[in-house]
C-alpha cells in the first residue's frame, strides 16, 4: 500500500504541473484560488502529520500563482521527505489532530494520506469545470492520463 500512496503523490505532483500550465495562459482567478485551498489543504496534513499545529493556516488563502508555485515546490519536498521516512507499518499507525473547528480526532497516517490525494482530486475536477466554462482548454488531469505515461 506504501507504493501506492507514493504513485498517488506521484500522480499529484504531475497534475499539479499540468494545472499550473494551464493557469499560466488562462488566468482565472476563481481557478487559481481553489488551486490556493487545495495547497493550503495539503500544508494543513503536513503540518499535523508532522505534529505540528495546523490552526494558524488560513483554508482558503489569496494567493498568485507564483506564490502556490512555490508552496507547490516546498510541499512536494515536503511530502516527499515525509513519505521516504515511512515503512507499511506506519501507515497503521493513529495520529491524533484538530480540524479546523477545534474538534479532535485519531486517524491513521495511510487514512490521511489517502484523504489528501483524493481531496485534490475532488478540487482539480473544480478547476478544469472553471476553465472550461472561460472557454479555456480543456485540462485533463486524470489518473489513467498520468499511468500511459
Amino acid at each position: 500500500m506504501l507504493d501506492k500512496i507514493k504513485r498517488f503523490f506521484e500522480y499529484e505532483n504531475w497534475a499539479l504541473t499540468q494545472e499550473f500550465a494551464a493557469l499560466e495562459h488562462a488566468h482565472n482567478k476563481p481557478a487559481i484560488a481553489t488551486l490556493a485551498h487545495i495547497l493550503a489543504a495539503k500544508e494543513i496534513w503536513l503540518l499535523r502529520l508532522n505534529g505540528r499545529d495546523s490552526s494558524a493556516i488560513d483554508t482558503h488563502p489569496e494567493l498568485s500563482l507564483d506564490e502556490c508555485r512555490m508552496m507547490a515546490n516546498e510541499l512536494n519536498n515536503g511530502f516527499n521527505k515525509f513519505l521516504s521516512s515511512l515503512n507499511k507499518t506506519h501507515l497503521e499507525t493513529a495520529i491524533t489532530y484538530k480540524n479546523t473547528k477545534g474538534q479532535e480526532f485519531t486517524t491513521p497516517i495511510g487514512e490521511i494520506l489517502m484523504h489528501v490525494a483524493f481531496h485534490s482530486a475532488y478540487h482539480r475536477g473544480q478547476i478544469a469545470l472553471l476553465l472550461r466554462q472561460a472557454k479555456n482548454n480543456a485540462l485533463n488531469t486524470d489518473y489513467i492520463t498520468f499511468i500511459r505515461l
